[in-house]
């Protein structure tokens, strides 16, 4: 072959090589970009959820620097950032129920559940003065007023009965606000018993941990959530919120607890959540065996002594949750603290 005809052939060779190199600089550009409108999108869909200026005090380690500075979204006069950390743990945790004057010994009951596990890092919102009044008795530290536009009548509440469901509706919204502080929370019904330590079971702490109430329609209970200081949790709280305005209007009686599983489903393409051991943390209906549980529901005495949490629902009525939970060791006010009964309350 002669030179010349040699060259032409190199020439071929070299520019295929140059087109193969700017061939793969191309798809390394296309990969960078695609990673970059991937975090885009990302960050303008939680700014869109006025989400970003909350995750802040999450993003800093605990200490005084994580809640220098309560986000605008926050309420200024309702929880303060010096209640928030006398009572948080180390891991910036705050364990919550919410009550009225109606079911204030349950309120003691459930803290004196907890304190039993030495922790202290509890907290009760109170819907009315009476129970406020009450519970500064017992708990002067470990207590808030819910603010007055979350007014709620004194009366004990029944499941589905207008109190109860107006109560179980203002739960996101105190969620949100503590979780805006940059605090963790770990809500609990006012009708559950702490037998041993909740917070070893709710994994690295840094996903949603929910309660299955029907475990055989993988329905949840409103009565056991976590949230961290995540993404995730202020987006399962907007849409659980979403859920509720949208079916409140057709229905009365729509609980918090539907919004709740629907929002859980809407969301399950986002995120997963942790769901408890079914045996560790049964309903109502399983440990005491209520309104017919199902076989699987129905735990043996060995499985009964292994239980973490027990929840009095399933059980319609203060007075007869009260004697479950006292047939079963479970209450544990003392003789004082047990003459705080809804007689006490202005209906």
């Amino acid at each position: 072959m002669s030179s010349s005809e040699k060259a032409p052939q190199s020439e071929l060779r070299q520019g295929r090589r140059c087109s193969s190199r700017r061939s793969i600089v191309l798809v390394a550009v296309f990969a960078v970009l695609s990673v970059l409108s991937i975090s885009l999108w990302s960050a303008a869909s939680y700014d869109s959820l006025r989400d970003l200026r909350a995750l802040r005090p999450a993003m800093l380690p605990n200490g005084s620097s994580a809640h220098d500075e309560v986000p605008s979204d926050a309420s200024s006069d309702f929880l303060s950032r010096a209640l928030l950390s006398s009572i948080a743990d180390s891991r910036g945790l705050i364990i919550l129920t919410t009550v009225n004057c109606g079911m204030v010994d349950f309120a003691v009951n459930w803290a004196r559940s907890i304190q039993r596990q030495g922790i202290k890092s509890f907290l009760i919102i109170c819907y009315d003065d009476k129970c406020m009044e009450i519970l500064t008795q017992v708990f002067p530290h470990n207590v808030a007023r819910a603010p007055p536009e979350k007014q709620i009548s004194s009366a004990a509440t029944k499941w589905l009965d207008k109190n109860f469901i107006s109560l179980c509706k203002e739960r996101p919204y105190f969620f949100r606000e503590i979780l805006l502080r940059g605090f963790s929370v770990l809500f609990n019904d006012v009708d559950m018993v702490w037998r041993k330590n909740v917070v070893n079971h709710l994994g690295n702490g840094k996903r949603i941990v929910l309660q299955l109430d029907n475990p055989h329609a993988h329905h949840f209970c409103g009565c056991f959530q976590y949230f961290p200081v995540a993404p995730e949790s202020f987006m399962l709280i907007q849409e659980w919120e979403r859920q509720m305005q949208r079916e409140e209007m057709q229905r009365k009686d729509y609980g918090d607890q539907e919004g709740l599983n629907r929002a859980v489903k809407e969301m399950q393409r986002n995120f997963t959540v942790h769901v408890l051991p079914q045996k560790l943390f049964p309903s109502g209906r399983g440990f005491f065996g209520v309104a017919r549980p199902h076989p699987s529901e129905r735990l043996t005495p060995e499985e009964r002594q292994q239980v973490v949490a027990v929840h009095a629902n399933w059980i319609i009525g203060r007075e007869r949750k009260k004697a479950q939970l006292e047939k079963y060791g479970l209450w544990l006010l003392s003789a004082e603290e047990d003459s705080f009964s809804p007689k006490f309350c202005v209906k």
